[in-house]
């Protein structure tokens, strides 16, 4: 449940920000990474309703999941670098 709304959290974050805003917070490759990384719930989701389908690449679905944290600290570090603290910093 914490995930969803997480999800939502950023969603509703990327619709609301500005274009500078999405490149300069690294929003694009947050939510391209989220994408890449949950990609693979959709034949997860398939297999569900019709088990007899077979998806090429099924055994490497879940190295994607290693995006969505990848994706999370990056953005963090790039939020962190663009934040008023660190222009203080210098």
């Amino acid at each position: 449940m914490y995930f969803l709304l997480a999800v939502v959290a950023l969603v509703r974050s990327y619709l609301r920000a500005t274009p500078f805003e999405r490149a300069a917070s690294g929003f694009n490759v947050l939510v391209a990474c989220f994408v890449l990384g949950l990609a693979p719930m959709v034949p997860t989701a398939v297999s569900l309703v019709a088990p007899g389908v077979v998806f090429p690449g099924s055994d490497y679905y879940d190295l994607t999941w290693v995006l969505i944290p990848f994706a999370m600290a990056r953005a963090t570090i790039m939020h962190a670098g663009n934040s008023p603290a660190s222009a203080a910093r210098g």
